[in-house]
């Protein structure tokens, strides 16, 4: 049976008070009440290799993470369209570096937007698996594009990499293979000197981050 209420409503009524509690709670459960997007992506978001609102455990070595994410609330709700970006692109390099360090790519890209009134959760599967910051930023910003309508200012905004594999195939077109090379090239460097001696260079000029 699934109940047509808030999602506050909708987890007193399962007895969910915490995380851990979330946690705990089925994905079937979950997808029964919820919906298919929303009920996967509550079972998956607990089981993230990191989020900036909450952190788990190291994940066990040689374990492939379920999904990986970071997330951020703003200051104060924000209605500027290039802020939000901002903060896409900067959630969305963080996702991608978590990534190319387990060396895992995923096929599902998710964006949880959320205002004082209400939130947005949606999520879009590729047939190309990505841990290219760009690539994630870019289907994030695609599902943002759909949202119009749906939700006014922004406080918090997620964006969660899903559906992953340990075993991508390389690419074959030059391009592909070259920007491959440029991100490995980047990790090393940034492995070697610290985090985001090298970062897009958007990230570098916004005052914001």
């Amino acid at each position: 049976m699934r109940y047509w209420a808030g999602p506050d409503s909708l987890f007193k009524v399962l007895g969910i008070l915490t995380c851990d509690q979330l946690k705990a709670v089925s994905e079937k459960i979950l997808i029964d009440n919820f919906g298919l997007s929303t009920g996967h992506w509550l079972y998956a978001i607990l089981r993230t290799d990191e989020n900036l609102t909450w952190q788990k455990g190291e994940t066990d070595a040689g374990e492939t993470p379920k999904s990986i994410g970071h997330s951020y609330t703003l200051p104060r709700e924000t209605w500027d369209e290039n802020v939000i970006y901002a903060w896409l692109r900067m959630l969305s390099e963080m996702v991608a570096e978590r990534a190319r360090k387990s060396h895992v790519w995923g096929h599902t890209t998710s964006l949880w937007l959320n205002s004082k009134n209400e939130s947005l959760l949606r999520q879009k599967t590729h047939l190309d698996p990505t841990n290219d910051g760009w690539e994630i930023f870019s289907r994030a910003r695609a599902i943002f594009g759909q949202r119009k309508g749906r939700i006014q200012g922004v406080r918090a905004i997620g964006v969660t990499l899903s559906g992953l594999i340990s075993d991508a195939t390389p690419p074959l077109l030059t391009e592909l293979k070259k920007r491959e090379a440029l991100l490995s090239a980047m990790d090393s460097i940034n492995a070697k000197y610290g985090d985001w001696t090298l970062s897009p260079a958007i990230l570098k000029n916004n005052t914001l981050l």
